[in-house]
């Protein structure tokens, strides 16, 4: 299992976050969670870089689990 955690003016880490919902956004319309004027997904990048600069934060991005094994001969 390896993780990767992000943070810094630099990091392209908000801008793969603010994409990543960006596809995903109109599941989270049909389902309600929020609204795209709430999400306000063209400004959401640049929001997480904002509020993660001002805290001194890192982004902790999803977790990658790899497993291996041998086929029989």
């Amino acid at each position: 299992m390896a993780g990767r955690a992000e943070g810094g003016l630099q990091s392209p880490v908000y801008d793969y976050i603010a994409e990543t919902v960006r596809s995903l956004l109109p599941a989270i319309e049909r389902v309600g969670i929020a609204s795209a004027a709430e999400v306000g997904i063209d400004t959401l990048g640049e929001r997480l870089r904002k509020d993660c600069l001002a805290r001194e934060a890192r982004i902790m991005l999803p977790l990658f689990i790899g497993a291996w094994t041998r086929a029989p001969a």
